[in-house]
């Protein structure tokens, strides 16, 4: 909650009820961001950086906070029908962020293997397969744009775009296109995963194999919250939390 001011020996004032200070971290930039209070919808975010804003809620009870990313266009569409609350799950996903550079053929596929938390990468069966380029305009390169029209021996409409992309693991004067690899939700524990390439025939295409070390945290359960007591004179709310 937020204080209604502070004092000249720094005590807060006496909080203000109803009001309360949400903050989050995220690095999408294209984004906005809804605030839900107990399924509710509360606020929008009003531009893409912001990671911060006031929201109203009952006081006088525990509140339920989510916070929620959407496309542009779905800023002000409720969509708290299609909320499911806390999951055990979350936060429990491995995430890996690759370059995703020119020079690799457009016919080549991306594998991505795992150990399953046991410490040894298990190749024989891929967790994941699919095509490195989707979309052949998803490259770029020599004869994908009008001949000369980019830089020397390059054609540049598929490239990602200046500061689109991850900065300075691009060819020279553009950034590289990012391919971003997620596994289901795992339980806590600490696992491997191993990235390779293939070409059209399904061989190595000697690439070097990219190996990742991720630990999945345990998921704190959701604390029981109980109203110990509430003082309507005062002002004051006494909460039992148990883990």
């Amino acid at each position: 909650m937020l204080p209604a001011g502070l004092l000249a020996n720094a005590q807060g004032i006496a909080a203000l009820p109803g009001l309360l200070l949400v903050g989050w971290q995220s690095p999408l930039t294209d984004k906005r961001f809804q605030v839900y209070v107990d399924g509710t919808p509360a606020q929008v975010t009003e531009h893409a950086r912001q990671r911060m804003m006031l929201v109203e809620y009952e006081h006088v009870h525990p509140a339920a906070i989510e916070v929620i990313w959407v496309d542009l266009e779905d800023q002000y569409r409720d969509v708290s029908g299609q909320l499911t609350g806390f999951s055990s799950a979350d936060g429990a996903h491995a995430i890996m962020h690759l370059p995703r550079l020119s020079r690799w053929p457009r016919a080549s596929r991306v594998h991505l293997y795992g150990d399953g938390g046991m410490g040894s990468i298990d190749y024989s069966r891929a967790l994941q397969s699919r095509p490195l380029w989707p979309n052949p305009l998803d490259s770029w390169g020599f004869g994908l744009d009008a001949f000369g029209g980019g830089d020397f021996g390059y054609s540049g409409t598929g490239a990602v775009g200046w500061g689109k992309g991850g900065f300075g693991i691009g060819e020279m004067g553009f950034d590289a296109d990012e391919l971003v690899l997620a596994t289901e939700a795992l339980p806590a524990g600490v696992y491997q995963f191993a990235v390779q390439l293939t070409d059209e025939f399904g061989n190595l295409d000697g690439s070097p194999t990219e190996i990742f070390t991720i630990g999945i945290d345990p998921i704190p359960a959701e604390p029981a919250l109980r109203i110990e007591s509430y003082d309507d004179v005062n002002d004051e709310l006494r909460l039992e939390i148990r883990s």
